[in-house]
């Protein structure tokens, strides 16, 4: 007895084992709990597509040694139609979208972790500073073969939308080290997701406050600084995490000072050993940025440590 395998798995889902598409599905619930219109939208679903997948290869293997679809049914506590369905060669993700697994994802992934805001199934990227970070993520995005809308009249706004790709988004925003192990599969992807997250929420380190600083990027959240950490450890580029008072902040919108939520600010700094490196292998995409970047490889950080 045989199932009809009519589906291959993305890239995305097929370097991830059953235990970590679980544990990535059991941080989705814990979300959707915290946010009332999001599990509202997906209340259709009563499993994430992350579980979803873990069941569908469950139902196939447990077909091919012989048990009956209506005891898979009992065993999962899925639907007996829908065990069917996935025997039949319907697969969880056939109505999705799932781009391709490259440096255009890992970007688009680690710009929105550090500027993006999900109304989910969209990505809205708004008050944008640098308008080349507008085309370097309208460019990444088109790349990933989607859809997307820029605005440059009244302010700098980039959205796509996609429903997989929000809720990896939101993953990373919230519980961010449940995407290490994806993100650490590919040097390809990591490279992006480090490049699109210093674009978004670092700086080069050169300037009048921090002349012959290091590179570093910054957010409120401790876990998204563990993570882009980690992604720095596999790519071999030494870094150090710093941890500081947070300031008042004016906003681009409304030009008024505002006191942020979070006490703490933290970072995460290359070490001046790894500059060069993180020069060479990521870089910014902001023009201002790596011409910044630039300046301080060649007058300070010339030499690349053995790693």
């Amino acid at each position: 007895m045989g199932a009809r395998i009519l589906f291959e798995e993305p890239t995305l889902f097929r370097i991830l084992t059953d235990e970590a598409l679980l544990n990535m599905g059991e941080e989705f619930q814990l979300i959707c709990q915290k946010y009332s219109k999001l599990q509202r939208r997906l209340k259709k679903s009563k499993h994430p597509i992350y579980t979803q997948m873990v069941y569908y290869r469950k139902t196939l293997r447990l077909y091919e040694e012989g048990v009956e679809p209506y005891n898979i049914s009992k065993f999962l506590g899925i639907r007996f139609s829908t065990i069917l369905s996935w025997i039949k060669g319907h697969h969880p993700l056939s109505s999705y979208i799932v781009s391709e697994f490259n440096y255009h994802f890992g970007y688009t992934l680690g710009a929105a972790i550090g500027d993006g805001a999900v109304s989910y199934p969209n990505i809205i990227f708004s008050w944008l500073k640098d308008e080349d970070f507008v085309d370097a993520i309208a460019d990444s995005v088109k790349s990933m073969g989607l859809k997307t809308w820029v605005w440059k009249k009244r302010n700098h706004q980039v959205a796509f939308c996609n429903a997989i790709f929000a809720q990896l988004v939101l993953l990373g925003k919230h519980s961010a080290q449940t995407l290490l192990p994806l993100l650490s599969s590919s040097k390809e992807v990591a490279i992006g997701v480090v490049s699109g997250f210093f674009d978004a929420e670092g700086r080069s380190g050169w300037g009048k406050k921090y002349l012959y600083d290091a590179p570093r990027a910054s957010n409120t959240k401790i876990e998204i600084i563990h993570l882009i950490k980690g992604l720095l450890d596999y790519l071999g580029i030494h870094s150090t995490i710093l941890k500081s008072k947070n300031k008042e902040f004016i906003s681009p919108k409304t030009n008024k000072k505002y006191r942020p939520k979070s006490e703490y600010i933290y970072s995460v700094r290359i070490k001046r050993c790894c500059v060069k490196r993180f020069y060479k292998l990521i870089g910014f995409r902001i023009k201002r940025k790596q011409e910044e970047l630039s300046k301080l490889v060649q007058t300070r950080f010339r030499y690349i440590c053995p790693i």
